[in-house]
């Protein structure tokens, strides 16, 4: 799709061409009247040399499709140029999502000389920042005309998009997993159930004793046996992704300290060996069982990554709803401010009550408001953690910047 925009240039021709028009008819000048009308055909010529220049010109990004947060990557575009009449030189713009940063040192958008087959590569690198799906707008070129009258604009790429992991830290302490002191990384075993549930392909990692011989002769390559994975877990972990429980403005607010403090927790009991649970809130909860596999693995990670708030449930009736779904007689660590900016905290106390009905074992991770722009804490808000000690549960105190150092400290 062509757009034009047009130059300064523009509206000096068009004064010019009406000012000899007018000329011409008071003194009657047909020279000058021949003149008026080439000027003012000159942007109809101009427009059309410009979108000529765009007719056959594509252009293609080549990047990841998932990163980790800071991670920074190259994006390469490939852009030819096969019009009949190329210009000289085109202006490719990249419109990049506020999640995924540029170097200023090498901007993502570039001028590309005139091509004839041969494609053109430009790269620049990107840093990811924010979690999330981060779409890319698609590729548009912009082409001047010799005059400089006016310039066809046109979408020549597609759009893409990259999706962003949630950001982990390595915790100092297992404070919210029962343990005193981070040990090391213990190796990781593949949970087997009981119950057979079919054959895949192998992948590396999995247990030679699993490999499943008539399947693989079959198919001439190595082929595995998968069972029904345990549904138990040693961590079960709630999410408090209610949208009036959300304190801060913009990216830095305390639903993405909380998706960071998931996050790490899930990583780290996976280093521990142990199985992990989470509920987000959505009708079924995320499970991960004692695994290597890589592919359960990303899918838990991508699923922490698309995680929003939610304005439509409220947090007293996802734990109503997560001391149904979370296994019996594992920990479970419940990760919430407590209460809504301006609001109070007893939708939320109460659903904790139904929750310890159930669990035993249960461990509340306050994420404290205060620091947060745009936070200004009600004293229903700080008064949470002492009334949810008042029920028995252990609290634990998250502050804003501390996460990010691996500080979860008992109230």
């Amino acid at each position: 799709m062509l757009a034009a925009a047009k130059s300064p240039r523009f509206a000096t021709l068009m004064f010019g061409a009406l000012f000899i028009y007018l000329v011409a008819a008071l003194f009657h000048l047909p020279t000058l009247f021949f003149m008026a009308s080439g000027l003012m055909a000159a942007p109809i010529a101009s427009y059309f040399l410009a979108a000529a220049g765009l007719a056959r010109v594509r252009a293609e990004r080549r990047l990841p499709p998932r990163l980790w947060p800071d991670e920074r990557v190259e994006i390469e575009l490939r852009i030819v140029n096969q019009a009949p009449l190329p210009k000289c030189l085109l202006l490719i713009d990249e419109h990049l999502p506020p999640g995924l940063e540029p170097d200023p040192a090498e901007p993502p958008n570039c001028v590309v000389p005139m091509l004839w087959g041969e494609p053109f590569v430009h790269r620049y690198p990107i840093t990811a920042r924010w979690r999330g799906r981060q779409r890319l707008a698609p590729v548009t070129a912009t082409a001047v005309d010799a005059f400089d009258l006016l310039q066809a604009r046109s979408v020549v790429g597609p759009a893409d998009e990259v999706l962003v992991y949630p950001r982990t830290v390595d915790l100092s302490a297992d404070v919210l997993t029962g343990a005193e002191e981070n040990t090391s990384a213990l190796p990781r075993h593949t949970a087997e159930g009981i119950d057979f549930r079919g054959t895949r392909e192998y992948r590396p990692g999995d247990d030679l004793r699993r490999i499943h011989w008539r399947s693989t002769a079959r198919h001439g390559k190595p082929v595995v046996v998968e069972y029904e994975e345990p549904t138990a877990a040693d961590l079960f972990l709630v999410l408090d992704a209610c949208a009036a429980h959300v304190w801060g403005d913009g990216p830095d607010n305390s639903f993405e300290t909380g998706v960071t403090t998931v996050a790490s927790l899930v990583r780290h009991e996976l280093n521990r060996a142990a199985a992990v649970g989470a509920y987000l809130g959505s009708e079924a909860p995320v499970l991960l069982p004692m695994t290597d596999d890589r592919h359960r693995l990303r899918a838990f990670y991508e699923a922490l990554a698309l995680v929003e708030a939610d304005a439509r449930r409220s947090f007293g009736r996802v734990l109503e709803a997560a001391a149904e779904v979370a296994p019996r007689h594992t920990r479970v660590v419940v990760v919430t401010p407590g209460a809504a900016p301006g609001g109070d905290a007893r939708e939320t106390l109460a659903g904790l009550e139904a929750l310890t009905r159930r669990q035993r074992n249960l461990t509340c991770a306050w994420l404290d408001p205060r620091g947060y722009p745009g936070a200004a804490p009600a004293g229903a808000a700080l008064g949470f953690p002492a009334a949810a000690k008042g029920l028995g549960l252990t609290v634990y105190r998250i502050a804003r910047g501390e996460v990010a150092r691996g500080l979860l400290r008992a109230v």
